[in-house]
């Protein structure tokens, strides 16, 4: 996943009360979206923080 060069994205292993855990990467908006929720992930280029905005 592309980002600015300080963007980090830290995983985790989830709880077991949230197994649906399946994301689709979409090349052309560099985004990440959560298949069960619609919730989509990307890096914020705008800033140095490295955040991932959900």
């Amino acid at each position: 996943m592309e980002g600015s060069k300080n963007s980090v994205i830290k995983l985790h292993k989830c709880t077991e009360g949230n197994q649906k855990q399946i994301w689709n990467y979409n090349n052309e908006t560099k985004q990440m979206k959560h298949v069960y929720s619609g919730q989509c992930m990307t890096a914020d280029n705008k800033k140095d923080d490295g955040k991932v905005h959900l």
